[in-house]
């Protein structure tokens, strides 16, 4: 908005104080460079699942139409400089990207038969399986609350990574006790001390060093169009 006003001139000498002058509400908007990427002729992509930056780089899990791995999902790192798009070659190449985030050490990979962390400068993969304590092969999203890292799978099991960064526990307690839920748990949210799961027809909330999921029911957030 810009509203510009001049006051009548003074009859009697002296200034006006109250002349409206220039003033603007929002600044005129910035310019901002994009530039295309796009994946090589020889493959075909589908959707981006997910998207992290990081170590001066946009990591993409992107669904492939034909992919050699379990699920077509597959590991691209744009570099942000000049735009050159390149697979994440290597271990992970046979394994289904299921969820993607950014840690302070490094990239965190929910894949088929367990998780991984990925070191975003030498593309070495270091897995959690079985052995580390990470029972579950379907593990679909990471989470970070309580300055921990949590894992769930589909069927609503939690797992979080003990402090020496290597060894995982199983915690007590699935989201709901529904044997007959419609849908398999399929996101997990951290914020702060607080975790929020996700099915398709059921919420959860917990405190990260609560023994239980609180289950929301259906009442207390479908009044607000916006929750849905």
């Amino acid at each position: 908005a810009h509203v510009s006003w001049s006051a009548p001139a003074p009859t009697n000498g002296v200034p006006d104080v109250f002349a409206l002058r220039s003033l603007d509400w929002l600044p005129a908007p910035v310019k901002a460079p994009f530039q295309p990427v796009r994946f090589p002729a020889s493959v075909r992509p589908d959707r981006v699942e997910h998207m992290v930056s990081m170590g001066g780089r946009l990591w993409i899990a992107a669904r492939m139409r034909g992919g050699t791995n379990a699920a077509g999902v597959a590991l691209w790192s744009l570099s942000l400089p000049d735009g050159r798009l390149d697979p994440v070659r290597g271990q992970l190449e046979r394994h289904a990207i299921r969820d993607l985030h950014a840690g302070p050490d490094g990239l965190w990979l929910a894949v088929d038969g367990g998780a991984a962390a990925l070191d975003p400068r030498t593309l070495v993969l270091d897995p959690f399986s079985a052995s580390e304590g990470l029972t579950t092969g379907n593990g679909v999203a990471f989470a970070y609350a309580g300055r921990r890292w949590f894992l769930i799978s589909d069927s609503g099991a939690l797992f979080v990574m003990h402090a020496d960064g290597r060894s995982w526990s199983r915690l007590p307690g699935i989201p709901g006790v529904n044997a007959r839920r419609a849908g398999r748990f399929e996101r997990l949210g951290g914020s702060g001390d607080w975790l929020l799961a996700l099915a398709p027809d059921e919420l959860a909330v917990r405190h990260h060093a609560a023994p239980q999921w609180d289950v929301i029911d259906e009442k207390q957030w479908s009044a607000i169009p916006s929750a849905t």
